[in-house]
C-alpha cells in the first residue's frame, strides 16, 4: 500500500509536470526549479490519509498556515 501512495504523490507532481512539458522547471524538488511546497504532519508515502494533515503551504516564497 505504501508503494501505491508514493506513486500517487509522484503522479500528482513530477508526472503532472512531465505531461505538461514543464518538468525542467517544476515537478520535483531540485536546485534551480520553481516549487510550491506543502508541509505535512505525517508521511503520506506510508499512510495516504496523512495528506490531509497540512501544516503549512509555501507559495512564491511565502508560508501560509
Amino acid at each position: 500500500m505504501a508503494a501505491l501512495a508514493a506513486e500517487a504523490i509522484q503522479v500528482a507532481s513530477f508526472n503532472g509536470a512531465k505531461a505538461l512539458g514543464i518538468q525542467n522547471e517544476t515537478g520535483s524538488i531540485t536546485p534551480g526549479k520553481d516549487a510550491d511546497l506543502v508541509l505535512i504532519n505525517g508521511n503520506p508515502a506510508q499512510r495516504i490519509a496523512d495528506i490531509r494533515n497540512v501544516e503549512l503551504v509555501f507559495h512564491n516564497g511565502l508560508g501560509f498556515d
